[in-house]
């Protein structure tokens, strides 16, 4: 017997609002484009939620924002990795991006002249810069388990000058609350004493069994930093490990970081080579974040760091 319009548009509405073809069909899609797709019916509405939750869970994540949001508005606040909280004074986005984070030196003679000239007199020793830390967090995207892979553009020297001006930390820090976005720091690195028990208070068992609550790589030297927020005996632990490679000549390259909540380690990657594993021995919920350091200026096109998602590394 013929199918009759009414019965294969019947057949195709079964197919289209089926969560699982959905979910296929969204992970092709972007999140305006499924908004649309929800504004067509109340019923694919509800399909499509259904989608997203289901696209959330798979991403091994939850929302780290205290707004009531409905399931394909948290995965719009997924998706793409943004730094939505900016710690510090001398940090910004560069020509309004979110994913991209620069620092300034706040002495306005600080000019890449006078800092070469100042190195030059002293034979290299002089200190003087007064850079101030500054810290971007993808403070929403909290990752609860799974494998997550993401790369961060480090724009760090000068080719004009042949010298360093900026200085990056990399890595990953347990979520902190919402009030900390709208709080006033004048400098801020979560591997700063004076800040331990305000982030210590912020625990909960979602953290797990592991100490290890900011864990960071830098980048100029390549050794790992990480801090377990107490002051026994400082907090704060200066680690060396196996593959570590600094950045003492690059101007612009690439540090991809692969956090395995599975095994509990954090992986370095530079410019696609995978160095090896930096930390292990993590557990519970974690944010990416970055560390800023500025010698010079001004200059946001030369001191800066852009963070996105990227596939898992083949050999992760």
């Amino acid at each position: 017997m013929p199918r009759t319009r009414s019965s294969t548009r019947s057949v195709a509405e079964d197919v289209l609002f089926n969560a699982d073809t959905l979910e296929g069909v969204a992970s092709l899609l972007d999140c305006r484009d499924l908004a649309h797709l929800k504004i067509a019916s109340k019923k694919l509405s509800s399909a499509v939620d259904d989608a997203a939750s289901r696209l959330i869970s798979a991403m091994h994540a939850r929302y780290g924002g205290d707004e009531e949001l409905s399931p394909l508005e948290e995965l719009r606040a997924l998706v793409p990795l943004t730094f939505d909280c900016l710690l510090g004074q001398r940090i910004g986005y560069v020509e309004g991006d979110e994913a991209v984070v620069y620092s300034s030196n706040p002495n306005t003679l600080h000019t890449p002249h006078y800092i070469c000239m100042k190195n030059f007199t002293a034979e290299g020793d002089w200190d003087g810069w007064e850079a101030e830390d500054a810290t971007a967090l993808c403070s929403q995207f909290v990752m609860i388990g799974g494998k997550h892979f993401a790369e961060f553009d480090i724009t760090e020297k000068d080719a004009d000058f042949g010298f360093r001006f900026f200085y990056a930390r990399i890595g990953i820090m347990r979520p902190i609350g919402p009030e900390w976005r709208n709080g006033e720091f004048g400098n801020f690195t979560p591997l700063m004493s004076a800040w331990f028990n305000d982030l210590l208070g912020e625990k909960t068992d979602a953290w797990g069994s592991s100490n290890k609550n900011a864990v960071l790589h830098y980048s100029f030297e390549g050794y790992c930093e990480w801090g377990d927020w107490t002051m026994n005996p400082s907090g704060v632990h200066k680690v060396d490990w196996d593959g570590m490679e600094g950045s003492y000549d690059d101007d612009d390259y690439k540090i991809g970081l692969l956090l395995d909540l599975d095994e509990g380690t954090l992986a370095v990657y530079k410019d696609g080579r995978r160095l090896g594993v930096m930390m292990d021995g993590l557990t519970g919920e974690y944010c990416w974040v970055v560390n800023l350091q500025a010698q010079a200026h001004g200059r946001p096109e030369q001191q800066n760091v852009r963070i996105r998602r990227a596939p898992i590394p083949g050999d992760a």
